[in-house]
Order: C-alpha cells, then structure tokens, then sequence
C-alpha cells in the first residue's frame, strides 16, 4: 500500500522558515524543483502551493550571494555557526558518505549473491 505523503516538503518549509527567523543574511530567491521564483519574503500559506524548495539564495553585507540548501547544514550556515568553505566541505563528505554506503551495499549483495550461488550449484 502506498500512502501519499508530503513530509520532504513539508521539512524544507520549516526549515526555510527557521532560516527566514534566524538568519544573519538577506534572503534573495527562493529555487524550487523545476522553477526559480524571486521571492523576498514568502509567507507559509504561499510556501505550501508551491512544489518542494531546492535551495535559498542568501546574501551578506558585502553583496556576495551564497546558495544553499533548506537543511541543518544549511540553517547552521545561515545563523552564521559556520562558514561557507565549511558548509560545502560538510555537504561534499555527506555526499562520498553517500556513495560510499552505496557501493559498499552494492558490493554486499553481490557478495551474498555469489555465497548463495555457491551454495546451491
């Protein structure tokens, strides 16, 4: 059974949302999936009519504008805990983390696979 649920989206709205509360920058764009749509100030009602929020284009005092992602990384950056080399680091290992459990499964079921191959021939 398949039940419909919007629960990512529904997570990158509070998200947005606490960035919007507790950032130390200015908020440009909000990105969508499949859509760019200058917002300054949406409020939650306009946030839930729209598709699921791909990332947040911020903006600091000196004008340089930073794109990130409606996370935890992303909100840590936003109240200002940590840098932008240190948001993309972390977002960068999050990725081979990533890649790494799924080659790692990968070789696993190819493993196991080969052990019940064995087994029965």
């Amino acid at each position: 059974m398949c039940v419909s649920t919007n629960a990512i989206e529904q997570h990158s709205i509070n998200i947005y949302e606490d960035m919007r509360n507790q950032t130390k920058y200015k908020i440009i764009k909000v990105n969508f999936v499949g859509s760019e749509i200058p917002i300054s100030d949406p409020d939650t009602d306009a946030l839930d009519r729209l598709p699921l929020i791909s990332s947040v284009i911020l903006e600091d005092s000196d004008g340089i504008h930073y794109m990130i992602e409606p996370n935890e990384t992303g909100l840590t950056f936003a109240k200002g805990e940590i840098t932008y080399t240190e948001y993309l680091r972390i977002k960068q290992k999050a990725g081979r983390q990533m890649m790494g459990i799924f080659c790692g499964s990968i070789v696993l079921f190819l493993i196991m696979s080969l052990a019940l191959f064995k087994f029965f021939f």
